[in-house]
């Protein structure tokens, strides 16, 4: 853990890194330390929960106790929400603040372009306090705005999107109390479900953690042989994870997250909308990919290998910027050597031969 301090007329402040430990959780006895040490300064702690690992955080109330026993807040981020919620009470949990984002959990698209946004919800002895004007519920179900009497200040934009606000309303209505429980258990159930179809095959990070039940998502890794025939055929390790990111697209699979938050790790995170079938054909491909691993390893290094191109020059990119130009005609839009349609409707071992066949050429 490092404190990273700065002054601002002349108090100093600073952000201390709390570990996990072999479990994958907070190091309560470091965290314990921590607040020994520096008591009534702590302002706050910030905890994802479940965490980025589909861990959920077993000491989360004591810890919450813990930081309140000196005046601290809770802030909780809830980019993880589909995983607890409807489940879990963020109030009786010890949650202070929470950020939930509407694109993750909420229906409002996400990637491709797709605009992000997101809520952030208080418990009560923050309301005062919240930014710009809030809504408030009346007993018969209007609603009106206020203004906080604290308020810490104001934005250009008080509602944001408005319109994802209403998109995101409209879902949570139309699912209602055991809808949304439903949802939250699917999406857990369907992680669950490929996690123990895939962790014999592929290692789980945070090394250790293989027992440990997983929520929403979990992150697997490449055994340490298998990375050094990779590395032997000329892609290094450091860069594995990436190109097994575009192998993903040769099956017609968008690619999940890689290197984050480990570096050799890659991102399993199935959502509630998946039938059995399409799950089932997704760990068929990651299985047929480690096949492929193991007998040729050198073909990460032209993955992949359908899409109109297979690498964007970012360094050129970078070091010739246009930041604008006239648009005189439409750009030319480069063809799929292979539609993900077609590659969704094929045999998973005729893809197989295809990509070798492509490797060789």
């Amino acid at each position: 853990a490092g404190f990273n301090s700065k002054m601002v007329e002349g108090v100093k402040y600073g952000i201390i890194t709390i570990e996990a430990n072999q479990s994958g959780q907070i190091d309560m006895p470091q965290l314990k330390n921590v607040v020994k040490e520096y008591g009534e300064r702590i302002a706050g702690i910030m905890v994802t929960n479940p965490n980025t690992s589909g861990i959920f955080e077993d000491n989360f109330k004591e810890m919450a106790d813990l930081i309140h026993s000196v005046d601290g807040l809770v802030y909780m981020d809830g980019a993880n929400m589909n995983a607890i919620a409807g489940w879990v009470d963020l109030d009786r949990l010890g949650v202070d603040a929470v950020h939930n984002n509407l694109h993750k959990t909420w229906t409002i698209p996400h990637g491709g372009g797709g605009p992000g946004d997101a809520i952030v919800a208080v418990s009560k002895k923050l309301v005062q306090y919240l930014p710009g004007i809030q809504v408030n519920k009346e007993d018969d179900g209007r609603f009106n705005t206020f203004r906080p009497s604290k308020s810490i200040g104001q934005f250009h934009r008080h509602h944001g999107n408005f319109a994802h606000k209403v998109r995101c309303y409209t879902y949570l209505k139309a699912l209602g109390t055991e809808g949304l429980r439903k949802m939250s258990a699917v999406a857990v159930l369907s992680a669950q479900y490929l996690f123990h179809r895939l962790n014999e095959t592929y290692p789980t990070l945070p090394l250790g953690t293989e027992e440990i039940s997983r929520m929403h998502e979990f992150i697997i890794t490449l055994p340490q042989d298998l990375f050094d025939s990779i590395a032997a055929t000329g892609t290094p390790k450091s860069q594995v994870m990436a190109k097994l990111g575009k192998l993903y697209l040769d099956f017609g699979l968008h690619a999940p997250t890689v290197a984050f938050p480990e570096v050799y790790g890659l991102m399993i995170e199935p959502t509630e909308s998946f039938s059995k079938a399409e799950l089932d054909r997704f760990c068929e491909i990651v299985l047929s990919m480690h096949k492929m691993l193991k007998e040729t390893p050198e073909v990460l290094k032209t993955a992949p290998h359908f899409t109109p191109i297979q690498k964007v020059d970012e360094v050129l990119a970078n070091k010739n910027l246009k930041l604008w130009e006239p648009i005189i005609e439409l750009p030319e839009v480069r063809e799929n050597k292979i539609e993900p349609g077609k590659l969704k409707e094929m045999a998973i071992g005729e893809i197989c031969s295809l990509i070798l066949e492509a490797h060789k050429k």
